[in-house]
């Protein structure tokens, strides 16, 4: 396995080396690379950071709103607007755990300062009985809430 690796990047250095002089053929061949998941990696602490750092981003006096949003088994479409809670990593990721433990079915956590938050309110629509009432009962999509 690690042979094949040593020789797929030799003969990708060799063919760098022949579109080098070119730079539109060296700026293809880096999209091309960027394509496969095995010479396109990203440090896990670099990921781990940019995470955090949106978490920051969304942050007031060091607090933050986990929005959680999405739509259960049986078609009801919500968004709860969290407590607040500290921007710390521990407990953002302990929320977060609990959110997609207790999920019925489809769930996105979004984070928001306290100011925006407290603008939000909790809204829940029945998708699947609004399906029904228009005439179409056999299928049901998220909409805009």
């Amino acid at each position: 396995m690690n042979i094949s690796r040593e020789k797929d990047r030799k003969s990708l250095d060799s063919f760098f080396d022949l579109v080098k002089d070119k730079k539109s053929r060296r700026v293809a061949f880096r999209q091309y690379l960027a394509f496969f998941p095995r010479f396109n990696r990203k440090d896990k602490l670099a990921k781990k950071q940019e995470r955090y750092d949106y978490f920051r981003k969304h942050s007031e006096n060091g607090f933050t709103h986990l929005v959680e949003s999405g739509m259960d088994c049986d078609g009801v479409q919500y968004r709860y607007v969290g407590e607040q809670i500290k921007c710390v990593p521990i407990a953002i990721d302990k929320e977060i755990d609990r959110i997609r433990y207790s999920a019925d079915g489809s769930v996105s956590v979004n984070c928001v300062k306290p100011s925006e938050a407290e603008k939000m309110e909790d809204v829940s629509i029945d998708r699947g009985m609004e399906a029904f009432e228009n005439g179409h009962s056999h299928t049901f999509r998220m909409g805009a809430m």
